[in-house]
């Protein structure tokens, strides 16, 4: 018998190509559970006259790049987290625990491999899309159906939101579909990206801009040293990016010297963001001035910028 716990994603500017409407990606199967992400069926947006009764869940559109190229717009997908069990749907003695069990399982797996789907995704430099998600709130363990209908057993049903932010461009099926091949193998973003997922979290989610700060500015500097020393693991590299600070000297001259290039040469505009950053990182820790709440989100693209220029890089 199969235990299906389902949770009701709500979402943001999710855009993907039309060929994943109606399908699902398996994000995960491992300790006997399958946690599946689901894309409904698209409406015609052009066809629904006000506010549709059905609340359907993806639209239909045409966004103004070349070709008029058509894309699906999400305001709800679905986290499926599927268990073998032999609890039998009946309700009776330790029933109840027996579903709370079945409930935080499906819910630890679901958490996991959603947080690590919607992470890679805000890595992936193909498309101008990132993400961000808030964890699943460990009250909302989503709904369990329990056997066959009519005899199915339905336990709870608390809708869950993330929070993704993109622009109008959809993303690629292909994208959507590698990023769970990765997400099944277990793999996650290096530290540079979660600590710039981190400062995006912080300042959007939190409006938190201390710590905010204080994350993209080490993603620049871990990600950076990283970056160098992957392209040349020689123990010379290794120790010229170790022993110079993460400022112009790291990022230009030594970037030119093992890299052969310079972010500063293909870039100057997201450059001189992040030099800002660094600044005002420290003028944060040193003099306790804040970072300018309007300036940081500048930054914080100019960052996602180099990174991706880094991996680039290495690729």
């Amino acid at each position: 018998m199969t235990a299906r716990i389902t949770w009701q994603v709500k979402v943001t500017n999710l855009m993907v190509e039309p060929g994943l409407a109606g399908t699902s990606v398996q994000l995960d199967d491992r300790d006997g559970v399958v946690v599946s992400l689901a894309f409904g069926d698209a409406i015609d947006r052009t066809r629904v006259a006000g506010d549709c009764p059905e609340r359907p869940v993806a639209y239909a559109y045409s966004y103004g790049w070349a070709g008029g190229a058509e894309g699906l717009s999400y305001s709800e997908v679905e986290v499926v987290a599927e268990i073998s069990t032999d609890v039998a749907p009946v309700e009776g003695p330790g029933f109840d625990d027996q579903v709370v069990r079945l409930r935080r399982r499906g819910f630890a797996a679901a958490n996991s491999a959603l947080t690590r789907f919607v992470d890679l995704l805000a890595s992936v430099g193909d498309h101008p899309l990132f993400a961000l998600v808030e964890p699943l709130p460990q009250q909302h363990m989503g709904q369990l159906t329990l056997g066959a209908p009519p005899q199915h057993v339905g336990v709870g049903h608390d809708p869950v939101y993330l929070t993704a932010y993109a622009i109008p461009e959809p993303v690629p099926s292909g994208t959507v579909s590698g990023v769970a091949q990765q997400v099944a193998q277990g793999d996650r973003p290096s530290l540079a990206w979660e600590l710039w997922l981190d400062a995006n979290r912080r300042l959007r989610l939190q409006e938190d801009s201390r710590h905010a700060i204080v994350s993209a500015a080490s993603a620049v500097e871990i990600g950076t040293r990283r970056g160098l020393v992957l392209h040349d693991p020689s123990p010379v590299a290794e120790l010229l990016v170790e022993t110079t600070r993460a400022n112009d000297r790291l990022l230009k001259h030594v970037s030119q010297a093992i890299l052969g290039k310079r972010f500063l040469d293909d870039d100057k505009d997201s450059y001189d963001l992040i030099r800002e950053l660094l600044e005002d990182r420290n003028d944060l820790v040193h003099k306790g001035e804040l970072p300018d709440p309007e300036r940081l989100p500048k930054q914080l693209r100019a960052v996602r910028l180099l990174l991706l220029w880094l991996d680039e890089a290495n690729a």
